[in-house]
């Protein structure tokens, strides 16, 4: 199989088995498992939300921090996050998120301010900026701060998105950098 065209788009989880017995999408991903006749889900690992915050910050010296401890603060956050859009705005008591459609303007903004940023297993791997920005990275110990993800595939497909599955579930297992 070769990969055609890959799309970062957010799709309804209701959605998903007509999206892909359509066969508009070959593989999605979702925090929802799904099985029916002609689709299947293959479960990938856990990813796992952590705060990037000013190294000076009281709460840059805890090894992890709890929803409730950020309590008040205000965020830098991507607009098109999925799940972890209501997640954040549920469980941060008090937070104001300052939501940014441009991803280079959240860029800019992220190194010229102190606002705390939201980071997980997945997006540290791809984010380059944040080596020198003066924050620390610590994981939110919540239960609901873990979400488990899934590819989710016409079954008829499985044996052509292997590779995909093998790769995919090998960055999963990485941990959040430092």
């Amino acid at each position: 199989m070769i990969i055609k065209k890959m799309q970062t788009i957010l799709i309804k989880p209701d959605n998903i088995e007509q999206l892909l017995n359509s066969y508009k999408f070959d593989l999605i991903f979702s925090t929802n498992e799904i099985f029916s006749d002609s689709v299947e889900s293959r479960y990938l690992g856990r990813e796992k939300l952590a705060v990037r915050i000013d190294k000076f910050h009281p709460l840059a010296s805890q090894k992890t921090v709890t929803f409730k401890e950020l309590r008040g603060l205000s965020f830098l956050v991507a607009n098109d996050i999925g799940t972890w859009k209501d997640i954040i705005q549920d469980y941060i008591p008090k937070a104001k998120f300052l939501y940014q459609e441009n991803l280079a303007a959240l860029s800019e903004l992220t190194q010229y301010s102190s606002f705390p940023v939201f980071r997980t297993n997945l997006s540290s791997i791809h984010i380059n900026d944040d080596k020198n920005d003066g924050r620390c990275l610590i994981p939110i110990s919540d239960e609901e701060a873990t979400v488990e993800v899934y590819a989710c595939y016409l079954k008829n497909n499985r044996h052509d998105l292997q590779v995909i599955f093998d790769k995919v579930s090998e960055v999963f297992s990485k941990n959040l950098p430092n």
